[in-house]
Formats: structure tokens, C-alpha cells, sequence
């Protein structure tokens, strides 16, 4: 199974594209930091377009979030249509 991982804050950077690499997938992670703004939606819709249609998508946050300027029904929308 292929792994990869987008990190958000402010945007969304892609540490890791989709990968068998283990360690590769490790070596990232020890890159996350928390800091800045949660540009959720921005990160949740590139890991669903890197995960293509039969991937999975999997969101860790350590924060709260609203919904502001009405983003998440668009993205729930792209992400059920697979």
C-alpha cells in the first residue's frame, strides 16, 4: 500500500507524494511542526487528489475549526464522488 502526507498550516505542503517507501514516509513526519493557520480544506483536497480514486485519506489536526466561507460541503462533495 502506498502512503504519502500533506502537512497544513498557513497552505498545504506535500512532504511525502504516495509511496511504499516506509522510511521515506517516517523521515517526513519527523518534519511536522506545529504552527500558523489551518488551511484544512486546501490539505484535505490535495491528499484526496493524490490518493486518487480508490486511496484513502487520513486527517490528524490539533485544532478546532469552522467552516468558514462555507468550504467543507464542496470538499465532502469532490471526496464522496470518487
Amino acid at each position: 500500500m502506498k502512503v504519502g502526507l500533506v502537512a497544513f498550516a498557513d497552505t498545504p505542503h506535500t512532504l511525502a507524494t504516495p509511496t511504499t517507501d516506509r522510511r521515506a514516509v517516517q523521515a517526513a513526519l519527523s518534519q511536522l511542526k506545529s504552527k500558523g493557520e489551518t488551511s484544512l480544506y486546501d490539505a484535505v483536497g490535495r491528499a484526496v487528489a493524490m490518493a486518487g480514486r480508490d486511496g484513502v485519506v487520513v486527517v490528524l489536526s490539533d485544532v478546532e475549526f469552522d467552516d468558514i466561507g462555507g468550504m467543507a460541503e464542496p470538499l465532502v462533495d469532490a471526496v464522496t464522488a470518487g
